[in-house]
C-alpha cells in the first residue's frame, strides 16, 4: 500500500470507506481524488482499517503523506521549468 488512494481502495466502495472513517461521501470522495486524508481523520481512519483487518499504523500514514507531498513538489517543479 502505497498511497491514500492504495488504502481507500481496500474498502469495497466509497461509501462504506466514508460511514466507517464517519466522514460524508462527498468527503471520502475527494480523499481519494485528491490521493489525501487529512490527520484528522487518521485515528479514525486506523480504527476503520483494523476492524477490516486492514493493517495501517500512525507510520505508514505519515510515510504516505511525505510521498504524496514530494511528488506534489517534484509536479509542481517540472511545470515551473516548463513554464520557463
Amino acid at each position: 500500500m502505497q498511497s491514500f488512494r492504495d488504502l481507500i481502495a481496500r474498502w469495497p466502495t466509497i461509501a462504506a470507506f466514508a460511514r466507517e472513517v464517519g466522514v460524508r461521501y462527498e468527503a471520502a470522495q475527494k480523499m481519494k481524488n485528491w490521493n489525501s486524508v487529512d490527520q484528522a481523520h487518521w485515528a479514525a481512519v486506523i480504527e476503520a482499517a483494523k476492524i477490516r483487518g486492514i493493517a495501517i499504523s500512525p507510520q505508514v500514514l505519515v510515510e504516505m503523506s511525505a510521498r504524496r507531498k514530494r511528488k506534489l513538489k517534484k509536479s509542481a517543479q517540472n511545470e515551473g521549468r516548463a513554464v520557463a
